[in-house]
C-alpha cells in the first residue's frame, strides 16, 4: 500500500455555491486608512484539484526506488487529464474576469488576475483600505466587507487568493556593506565565503565532474537582478578560473514584475540567489520569476509560472509566520500553494527554501515557550527546508584560498536592526501540517518538523561569518538562510546532471540516506533558543546536518572541489 501524503490538518473549508467568501474582521488598532483608486490589485482565483488521495498516493511512488514508477514523472498534460480542474472553467473565469477590466494569466490551477482596486471593488461589491499588517512594511489591500464571488466562480468553487489583507511575505537576509574583494582565507578562518569557499568546505565534487549543466533553476522575488552585477562576481579581477561562464539568467516577470534597487532588499535577496545557486552550480540556466511584491497571490503565480516554464529546480528565500496562516483564509492559501508545490514535484520539480532566520521564533513575538513558531511556505511537506549554520571555521594559511572545513556550530543570538526576537536557524513544528512519512522514524511530533537540512548562514552579532556577494556595484557580506536555500538548490542541480534527468521530491532520499551517517555533518553544537541540535539523525535546528557535497551530489568517489578560485573550484 503506498503511502499517503500529508495532509493538512485544518479541515476543507466548504463555501456553498454564491456564498460569500469569509474574511477575517480587521483588529481593533490596525493601522488602517482609505486606499487610493490607483493601489494596484492583484489576486488569483484557484480551483480544487481532482483525485488528491490518487494524487498523493502517486507522488510517494515516485519516490519509492522499489516502484515500477519511481522517477517516471508526469507530462502537464497527464496532470491536467488526471488532476488539474477543469480547463474550461478556467477559461470561463478568465473571461470574466477580462470583461471586468484585469489583465489576465491563465494557469494549470487557475487564473491570476492584475489591475486596480477601483476593478476590483466593482467586481467583488466592496470597499477596500490598506492596512499595514503587523511586521510587516509595506500596506496591503484589506476588504472593508467580505469579498462576493460572482455565481461563476462560486459555481466551480474557486478561491480568492490575494485580497485578504494577509500580511506580505518577506525576504531572509541581512545584509553589510564592506566592499570585501577577497575570499575568506586573506580575512580569518570564519569568512565571509565566497561561492567556491563554500563548495570546498562542504566537500563539493570537482568542477570538472559536475557543474549543472543542462539543468534549470528558478528563483522566485520580487525584484530583477542587474546583469552587472552577476557579471562582475563572476569575473571579477579575473580571479575565477579560465572556463568559468557567467551563468545564463532569464527574467520571467509576472505582472509587471518588481523594480530594480542598487540598495534595496528584494534587489539584494534576488542577486544572492542567483550569485549563491551559480556559485554552486555555475553551469546551470537560472530563471528569475518575479512579481511586483510578495503577497500572496503573486506568489502563487510565481511558483505556477515556474513550474510550467519546466524549471528542474525552484529556491525561495521568502516567508511569513506561519500561525498567520492558521485561519480559514490562511489555510486557502496554504492549501493553493500545496496544490501547485504537489504538480511541480509530480512533474519533477524540486522545491528548495530558506527555514527562515527567527530561531524558534518565527512569529517574533517573544521567546516563551507558547510563542515557538516556524516559517510557511517551508513548512509545507513537498518543500526541502533549508535551515543554516551560524559560525563556519575553515582552514586559514596565509596568503592561500584554501577554505577546507575544520568545524560549525549555530547558536542564536541577537543583534540590533534584526526585527526577530532571536537570531538563528529557525526551526520547530507545524501548527498546520502533518508529519511526512519521511520523518516518521526521525522525530516524535506528530506534525512536519523543520528544517530538513541545513548550510551555512552565518550571523553579525557571533563571529560576523556571512558569505559573500556583489550587489549595486559593490561587494556586501550577507547572513541568512537566504543563502543556504539557494546554495543547496545549486547542489541538487548538480545530483540532476549526473543523474541526466529531474529529481522531484527529494525528501525520501535524503532521509533514508542519512541511516549512513555518510551525508551530513552531524553533532554540530548549537541552539535556537527553542531547540538543541543532538548527534542523532534529525533535529529542529539543523534538520538533518550539513552536507558533504560530493555524497549528495552522487559522486561517492572522483576528485573534490579544491582550492577555490583553481581549476576544480571555480
Amino acid at each position: 500500500m503506498f503511502l499517503v501524503a500529508p495532509a493538512i490538518l485544518v479541515a476543507s473549508v466548504s463555501v456553498a455555491a454564491g456564498a460569500a467568501t469569509a474574511f477575517r474582521p480587521l483588529p481593533l488598532g490596525a493601522p488602517v486608512f482609505s486606499a487610493p483608486s490607483s493601489q494596484p490589485a492583484h489576486f488569483a482565483i484557484t480551483f480544487p484539484l481532482r483525485n488528491r488521495p490518487e494524487l498523493d498516493a502517486l507522488l510517494a511512488a515516485q519516490q519509492d526506488p522499489s516502484s515500477p514508477i519511481y522517477h517516471h514523472w508526469l507530462t502537464r498534460d497527464q496532470f491536467a487529464q488526471g488532476f488539474g480542474p477543469s480547463l474550461a472553467s478556467r477559461i470561463l473565469v478568465a473571461r470574466e474576469l477580462q470583461a471586468a477590466g484585469f489583465s489576465v494569466d491563465l494557469g494549470s490551477q487557475g487564473v491570476f488576475a492584475h489591475g486596480s482596486q477601483t476593478a476590483a471593488e466593482r467586481y467583488f461589491h466592496t470597499r477596500f483600505a490598506l492596512r499595514t499588517p503587523d511586521g510587516n512594511a509595506r500596506s496591503v489591500l484589506t476588504p472593508m466587507l467580505p469579498l462576493q464571488r460572482s455565481a461563476l466562480v462560486s459555481s466551480q468553487q474557486g478561491h480568492v487568493i490575494g485580497l485578504d489583507g494577509l500580511p506580505d511575505f518577506h525576504s531572509n537576509a541581512v545584509f553589510e556593506r564592506n566592499d570585501r574583494r577577497l575570499p575568506d582565507s586573506y580575512y580569518g578562518a570564519a569568512g565571509p565565503y565566497f561561492a567556491p569557499d563554500l563548495k570546498q568546505a562542504y566537500s563539493y565534487p570537482s568542477y570538472a565532474l559536475a557543474t549543472g549543466a543542462g539543468t534549470t533553476i528558478g528563483i522566485i522575488s520580487s525584484s530583477p537582478v542587474s546583469s552587472s552585477d552577476i557579471s562582475e562576481y563572476f569575473t571579477y579581477s579575473g580571479d575565477f578560473a579560465p572556463g568559468n561562464k557567467v551563468p545564463s539568467v532569464t527574467e520571467f516577470p509576472i505582472g509587471g514584475g518588481g523594480a530594480y534597487s542598487a540598495s534595496g532588499a528584494a534587489t539584494g535577496e534576488v542577486t544572492l540567489d542567483v550569485e549563491m545557486a551559480g556559485g554552486s552550480a555555475p553551469g546551470a540556466a537560472i530563471g528569475i520569476f518575479n512579481t511586483p511584491d510578495l503577497s500572496s497571490g503573486n506568489l502563487l503565480e510565481a511558483y505556477s509560472v515556474a513550474v510550467e516554464a519546466g524549471t528542474d529546480i525552484v529556491s525561495s528565500s521568502i516567508g511569513g509566520c506561519e500561525k498567520a496562516y492558521d485561519n480559514q483564509v490562511g489555510i486557502w492559501v496554504l492549501k493553493g500553494l500545496d496544490n501547485v508545490f504537489a504538480e511541480g514535484s509530480s512533474e519533477g520539480v524540486t522545491f528548495v527554501g530558506a527555514s527562515g532566520d527567527n530561531a524558534a521564533f518565527e512569529c517574533g513575538s517573544g521567546t516563551a515557550t507558547a510563542n515557538l513558531s516556524v516559517q510557511t511556505p517551508t513548512d509545507d511537506p513537498i518543500m526541502l527546508a533549508v535551515g543554516g549554520t551560524t559560525d563556519l571555521v575553515t582552514t586559514h594559511v596565509t596568503d592561500s584560498d584554501n577554505s577546507a572545513y575544520v568545524s560549525e556550530s549555530s547558536y542564536d543570538s541577537t543583534f540590533t536592526g534584526h526585527g526577530g526576537s532571536l537570531w538563528g536557524s529557525c526551526g520547530g513544528y507545524s501548527v498546520i501540517f502533518e508529519k511526512p512519512a519521511y520523518q516518521k522514524a526521525f522525530q516524535s511530533s506528530n506534525t512536519r518538523g523543520v528544517p530538513d537540512v541545513a548550510m551555512h548562514m552565518g550571523g553579525p552579532a557571533t563571529s560576523n561569518s556571512g558569505d559573500e556577494i556583489y550587489v549595486g556595484g559593490q561587494f556586501e557580506t550577507v547572513f541568512g538562510t537566504s543563502a543556504a536555500a539557494p546554495e543547496f538548490a545549486g547542489l541538487l542541480a548538480l545530483r540532476a546532471q549526473l543523474q541526466k534527468g529531474k529529481l522531484g521530491d527529494v525528501h525520501s532520499f535524503l532521509y533514508n540516506g542519512t541511516l549512513s551517517s555518510t551525508m551530513f555533518h552531524r553533532g554540530i553544537p548549537g541552539t535556537n533558543g527553542g531547540y538543541v541540535t543532538n548527534t542523532l539523525h534529525w533535529d529542529a535546528v539543523l534538520g538533518l546536518g550539513t552536507p558533504y557535497g560530493r555524497v549528495v551530489a552522487g559522486v561517492p568517489t572522483g576528485a573534490l572541489a579544491g582550492i577555490p578560485f583553481t581549476a576544480s573550484n571555480p
